[in-house]
């Protein structure tokens, strides 16, 4: 985050108006004087918490995702979504074919190879009527129980 054209002492100000939390509680417990400079005080807190740092995940991830038989279909989708977002580089055809290979034979997965998605905005739309069906059915399944 540096503000161009600006003194090391006003970028290290404009910084640390940003801290907030564990990052707030780590400069206030740094030794007076232990930064210099607005270099050093990045690089100190770069150090500090790299650990933190979240690193984008590669394509081959989602070929390890799969739906668990007892995994209903909405929290399989919202799964392998989150999980697509931490990739980078991921197009619409790599997304639809490997979501059609994570997914369980069912009606859904047989609906997706039987009539491709052009995007995933249309298989969106096609999982959430599928969505709506297995909820149903559960629905209806606990009703019979009772």
């Amino acid at each position: 985050m540096t503000m161009h054209n600006l003194s090391d002492a006003l970028n290290s100000r404009i910084f640390l108006t940003t801290l907030t939390g564990r990052a707030q509680e780590w400069f206030t417990h740094l030794a007076t004087g232990s930064i210099t400079n607005y270099t050093q005080c990045m690089r100190k807190f770069e150090y500090h918490f790299a650990s933190k740092r979240k690193y984008a995940k590669s394509i081959t991830h989602l070929f390890g995702i799969r739906q668990k038989e007892d995994e209903s279909l909405r929290s399989f989708v919202d799964r392998f979504n989150d999980e697509a977002l931490d990739v980078k580089g991921l197009t619409n055809e790599i997304k639809i074919n490997v979501m059609i290979n994570a997914l369980k034979m069912g009606p859904f997965a047989n609906a997706l190879i039987r009539d491709r998605p052009f995007d995933m905005e249309e298989l969106m739309v096609v999982a959430q009527k599928y969505i709506y069906a297995e909820e149903m059915n559960e629905l209806k399944r606990e009703e019979r129980r009772v």
